[in-house]
């Protein structure tokens, strides 16, 4: 396995998640973890790696879990780099940081974060589209993907269109890992050439497949080629 780009923090311990399942629903986590910035000395070590890495992949995904590693300088870094050479940029975003994300490819804030971050409740359509494009605006990006668990998603494009995608869940058993689904596959999506709203779609099927699984899960290239040949 490649591990060129894992970086070892001696005074960090690796989170553990431990969930508790009562008849397959999700009641509550208990993590176990650090959370403080990492240090400076950590941070230049990921830049050093970035630098070589950056300018050789197709696609980057910042999956940023508020643990304390995604600081300024290293957006301050990263985001620029990608610009300079053309690979899109994927940001799962967290609340404290969310306005640090300016000029990404795109941002997918599930509809909960959406409506912190902009102050508004979502109750019809008519906020949801008011806070998709409010994003858009601020953040100066491409697009905005909202997540709405059963309501599917909703794409927002700096050129002003708007996507409502339905959900694609046969049955729900968890919902842990849809996000993190859900920004992989558009991020492998867009970095095979795919346009964005094919990618939202695939990463729309995706998500359906993993919440129809107990616990973290994953979704394989059978189950997806299946979810399409039959239209989810």
């Amino acid at each position: 396995m490649h591990t060129d780009g894992v970086i070892v923090d001696e005074h960090r311990i690796t989170t553990v998640k431990t969930r508790i399942i009562a008849k397959s629903q999700h009641v509550v986590r208990v993590d176990t973890e650090n959370t403080e910035a990492a240090g400076k000395r950590i941070v230049k070590k990921m830049i050093s790696c970035l630098r070589k890495l950056v300018p050789a992949v197709d696609a980057l995904t910042v999956s940023d879990y508020g643990k304390g590693v995604i600081s300024d300088e290293l957006l301050d870094y990263l985001i620029p780099a990608a610009k300079r050479c053309g690979i899109p940029v994927v940001v799962d975003p967290k609340l404290h940081q969310f306005f640090r994300y300016r000029g990404v490819t795109v941002v997918t804030p599930n509809e909960h974060e959406a409506s912190l971050v902009c102050g508004v409740t979502l109750i019809n359509d008519a906020s949801i589209r008011n806070v998709g494009f409010k994003i858009l605006s601020q953040l100066d990006s491409d697009y905005v993907l909202i997540t709405r668990g059963a309501k599917g998603m909703s794409l927002f494009a700096k050129d002003g269109h708007l996507t409502h995608i339905p959900a694609h869940a046969r049955e729900v058993f968890d919902v842990t890992g849809a996000g993190d689904t859900v920004t992989s596959v558009l991020t492998l999506a867009l970095s095979c050439g795919a346009d964005m709203l094919s990618a939202a779609r695939l990463a729309n099927y995706a998500a359906g497949v993993v919440v129809g699984k107990i616990g973290t899960a994953t979704v394989t290239r059978d189950e997806m080629l299946g979810e399409l040949k039959s239209g989810g």
